[in-house]
C-alpha cells in the first residue's frame, strides 16, 4: 500500500466516525479496517488459517484469506472481528499503520478541532463540511504529530484529497487554512 493509499483509508475511517454519534470511535475504525481488509483482499473462509507467514494465508484461488462472519445475526450487527483484524495487522505493517493513526486521530480530535479554530477565521468544525473536517483533522495531525511528513506533503496530499472527495471549493478552503498553521505547532 502506497503511502497515498494510506492516507487515503486514513482519512475515509476518521470520516466516518462523524456520523457514529454515541458509539466507541475504536469500535467504528475497527468496523472500517473490516472493510479496508477485505478492500485489499483478505475475506475468505480461513478461521483456524495461521497468519504468522504470508504463505500461511494464501487461499487455493490465489486469495488471501481471513474470517467470515460466524452466523446472520453478528453480520447485521456488523461486530468487528478484533482477532482477525489483530493478525492481518502482525503480518501487514500497512494495514496496522492505518488503524493505529486512525484510532491515534480519532483520540485528538478534540485536540486537532481547537487547532482548526485558532487558524480558520469564521469557521468552527461544527459548521463545516464533514469532508473538508476530515481533512483538516488528517492534515493537521501529521503537521503536528508526525515527523516523517513533511510540512508541504501534509498540505499537497490535503488539497489532493479535498480535489476527490471534497466540493469546487474545498481544495482551496483547505490550503488556505492550513497556509496559516504553522510548520511547528
Amino acid at each position: 500500500m502506497t503511502r497515498r493509499e494510506e492516507r487515503e483509508y486514513i482519512f475515509k475511517t476518521i470520516f466516518r466516525n462523524d456520523f457514529s454519534e454515541d458509539v466507541d470511535m475504536n469500535e467504528q475504525v475497527d468496523l472500517f479496517m473490516m472493510d479496508v481488509i477485505s478492500d485489499m483482499g483478505y475475506t475468505a473462509e480461513a478461521e483456524e488459517a495461521d497468519f504468522e507467514s504470508e504463505s500461511d494465508y494464501a487461499g487455493t484461488s490465489g486469495k488471501k484469506t481471513g474470517r467470515k462472519k460466524k452466523n446472520k445475526e453478528e453480520d447485521e450487527e456488523k461486530i468487528p472481528d478484533i482477532e482477525f483484524i489483530e493478525k492481518i495487522c502482525a503480518v501487514h505493517k500497512d494495514i496496522e499503520f492505518v488503524r493505529n493513526t486512525a484510532k491515534d486521530i480519532v483520540g485528538k480530535v478534540n485536540e486537532l478541532d481547537d487547532i482548526i479554530r485558532q487558524y480558520c477565521a469564521g469557521w468552527t468544525p461544527e459548521h463545516m463540511g464533514k469532508a473538508e473536517l476530515s481533512i483538516l483533522r488528517l492534515a493537521i495531525y501529521e503537521i503536528k504529530y508526525r515527523d516523517d511528513v513533511p510540512y508541504g506533503i501534509a498540505i499537497n496530499e490535503a488539497v489532493n484529497l479535498a480535489k476527490a472527495y471534497g466540493d469546487d471549493k474545498a481544495p482551496s478552503f483547505i490550503n488556505g487554512v492550513l497556509a496559516k498553521v504553522p510548520e511547528n505547532i
